[in-house]
């Protein structure tokens, strides 16, 4: 069932996101050693857990006593990250490789140079529990939140890091803006972008 997260359960859905997003290739691209990358993943998953639920926007689904599914949203007018959390994963990804920071830096750079200037939701992370995928939960995170901007009437943008999800956000009304391939052999990113559904 949908619900809002709440401030206890920030380290859950953090595990949640983690667990999802373990072999996103933008995630694998950004922290490309694999012995280091869960914990790295975590810890960049625990910020963005922290800011969507202090938002009022950190949607989860929770299922037989556990949070199955997560997904952080900003609203409309708001960045998802403070000041503060940029400075932490600044330094998580220097931390991972330091002579590729500059590099990676500039790659997530490109991929948010096609957020709407005009206000909008915008979608950080969604993810599912591997064992808990197939089951309709990613859509039910989707539709229920789509809802709610389409009554705002705002737009909703996101950011596709793993080709696998593109078909899921184009089912839901989302258009593809560009194709961006990530430098030094990095995997394609797709800007997406949602008019509100009347």
């Amino acid at each position: 069932m949908l619900g809002l997260g709440l401030p206890a359960e920030v380290t859950a859905i953090a595990s949640v996101l983690t667990d999802a997003f373990a072999a996103d290739p933008v995630v694998g691209w950004m922290f490309p050693e694999p012995e280091r990358r869960a914990g790295q993943l975590g810890r960049l998953a625990l910020v963005t857990a922290h800011r969507g639920v202090a938002h009022g926007h950190g949607y989860v689904w929770r299922g037989a006593g556990v949070i199955d599914g997560a997904a952080m949203w900003a609203p409309a007018g708001v960045s998802f990250y403070a000041a503060d959390d940029v400075l932490r994963i600044t330094d998580l990804i220097t931390a991972a490789d330091p002579g590729r920071a500059p590099t990676v830096l500039a790659g997530l750079a490109q991929m948010v140079s096609h957020k709407p200037s005009e206000p909008h939701f915008v979608l950080p992370m969604i993810g599912v529990r591997p064992d808990a995928q197939g089951a309709g939960i990613g859509p039910g995170l989707m539709a229920g939140v789509l809802e709610h901007i389409d009554r705002l009437g705002c737009l909703a943008y996101l950011e596709s890091s793993n080709p696998r999800n593109v078909s899921l956000y184009l089912r839901h009304g989302f258009e593809v803006l560009a194709e961006i391939e990530l430098p030094d052999g990095g995997p394609t990113v797709r800007p997406m972008l949602r008019h509100p559904r009347r």
